[in-house]
């Protein structure tokens, strides 16, 4: 599990938001774990509840800074709990980087928004992410990634 790979660093923390931070192999590359609580609107089925984090996951994915590679959005079961998992890459074309190496880089995520059990106004959303350059992408990113999501739990709110 990539939790147990040295190099973790908390980046921010409070009541509702964990950020956990690590460099990638290569200078410019880094990968994080975010999980935070957002409002989830009223929705009355799993499709309508992928549509809603479709939509805003797009919403928030400035199309100055990054070109959507793929963007895939399905219905998921988390300990019971119908949440949507989504996978999105895009081109960064405006990373911050230390070297100063030319190019656009790769950002890959992998998310899972889930309505808490006890309160569908809750949502839990994780992301797994790794920022790279295109031939330093991970090939077991999503292998990680799904380790990771597949570990969380639902505390009382």
């Amino acid at each position: 599990m990539p939790l147990n790979e040295p190099g973790w660093l908390i980046g921010a923390r409070n009541s509702y938001q964990l950020a956990l931070l690590k460099r990638g192999e290569e200078p410019e590359g880094t990968l994080a774990i975010q999980a935070t609580l957002v409002k989830l609107p009223a929705f009355t089925t799993d499709e309508e509840l992928a549509r809603l984090v479709k939509e805003r996951q797009a919403q928030d994915t400035d199309p100055q800074r990054f070109t959507v590679m793929t963007h895939d959005v399905t219905a998921y079961s988390q300990q019971g709990t119908a949440c949507v998992k989504s996978h999105m890459v895009t081109e960064d074309h405006m990373a911050v980087k230390r070297s100063g190496t030319p190019g656009d880089m790769v950002l890959e995520a992998l998310t899972l928004t889930c309505p808490h059990p006890t309160d569908q106004r809750v949502g839990v959303n994780v992301t797994y992410s790794q920022r790279s350059y295109p031939a330093q992408r991970d090939p077991a990113f999503l292998e990680k990634a799904t380790s990771v999501l597949q570990s969380i739990e639902f505390a009382e709110l």
